[in-house]
């Protein structure tokens, strides 16, 4: 995306970043897994996301989503800061990227662009579910709350409902894929999921 927002930003056009803690995923990121990969200076995985954001010359605003007055401070604080990235945390950035890499395949960060599916499988829901499994290890929450959804019952992740269908029942028509904006494989991946999680939670 870097091309896009240079040429916007070279004919005067401003440029929003939405999700710059990737859809409050990079903020539930478990400490332990990449405090040795953040320098003193940062406070938070969610504080080094959004300085990255806005140190980007050519970003004109980043669009976070917060639900309450802590976040509010935090992410007022991040942006209110007036020095630049340093190298090492550039650097933290790059390293942390590639661990994310490592961990998942799957970068959904749950806008509801590919919804609704024509079969009524909660897509977002499924890979929410599918990233506390991998990226987070939140193994076994992960599969309780598939296998409600296997069974009819509505999944519950901190105050978000899933409340359609199981991956298992996607039907691979397609009509989700085109939309995303992450151009991820959503078919592929959702069989990954009801793979991952329905064979454990079955």
């Amino acid at each position: 995306m870097e091309e896009p927002i240079r040429r916007a930003h070279e004919r005067g056009l401003g440029t929003a970043i939405m999700g710059p803690v990737g859809g409050g995923r990079l903020s539930l990121w478990n400490p332990e897994q990449v405090r040795d990969l953040m320098p003193a200076s940062v406070t938070s995985t969610s504080d080094l996301a959004i300085r990255w954001v806005l140190a980007n010359p050519t970003v004109s605003v980043a669009l976070s989503g917060m639900n309450t007055m802590a976040m509010i401070e935090e992410n007022v604080a991040s942006a209110s800061r007036p020095e630049p990235l340093t190298a090492d945390e550039l650097q933290a950035v790059e390293t942390m990227m590639e661990r994310l890499r490592e961990f998942a395949r799957l970068y959904c960060t749950g806008c509801g662009y590919c919804m609704p599916c024509p079969n009524g499988v909660d897509i977002p829901g499924n890979f929410l579910l599918m990233n506390f499994y991998r990226v987070y290890g939140i193994e076994r929450f992960a599969k309780e709350q598939y296998a409600k959804l296997l069974n009819g019952e509505q999944a519950r992740v901190h105050d978000q409902r899933i409340t359609g269908k199981a991956a298992v029942a996607c039907v691979q028509c397609g009509a989700c894929e085109p939309k995303c904006p992450q151009n991820i494989a959503i078919i592929e991946q959702l069989q990954d999921v009801a793979a991952t999680l329905g064979a454990s939670a079955a």
